[in-house]
């Protein structure tokens, strides 16, 4: 007994040191440095929302803040039962960047988040898509800084897939 609570604690510790490992190892974004250049490739931000009224606003209020050329958000409405729907019309008649997809139904099989990125990722037509829950606010200069990094990593650009057209 006393010799499987010995080896329980050293297993418990070296997994405690592998994830402060891990975690030290991690980039930070917002510590990447901001390239300036030309031509930045075109991003395409897709974000589901469902019920998210309260922080919908801010949260695309800020992305639409954004410096990012070529930048364009795909907001889903998927089955919101408040009025997240109306926010997001009304966001998007302000700005032309921002297109908004209500999803009423969920096809059989599958699962309602799933569903409505596969909807929307066979619609983006750019050189980037990131994919975003709807009430999270990005920070001032993360999306050059994350379009920076992906490019200049090789596992990225050789491991991109490749869309089928």
């Amino acid at each position: 007994m006393q010799i499987t609570l010995t080896l329980f604690c050293v297993l418990w510790w070296l997994l405690g040191v592998v994830m402060l490992v891990n975690l030290w190892m991690v980039k930070s974004l917002a510590k990447l440095p901001l390239r300036e250049r030309e031509e930045w490739p075109s991003l395409t931000i897709v974000a589901p929302a469902c019920n998210e009224a309260e922080s919908l606003e801010v949260a695309i209020k800020r992305r639409l803040q954004s410096t990012y050329p070529n930048l364009r958000i795909l907001l889903i409405n998927d089955r919101s039962t408040d009025n997240t729907g109306e926010i997001a019309e009304q966001l998007a008649s302000q700005d032309d960047r921002l297109e908004v997809l209500h999803n009423k139904e969920l096809p059989e099989g599958w699962l309602g988040k799933v569903n409505v990125l596969r909807l929307r990722a066979e619609q983006a037509e750019s050189d980037w898509i990131l994919f975003s829950d709807a009430d999270v606010v990005i920070e001032p200069g993360a999306l050059r800084r994350a379009v920076s990094y992906c490019e200049t990593q090789k596992t990225f650009s050789e491991g991109a897939v490749e869309r089928n057209e």
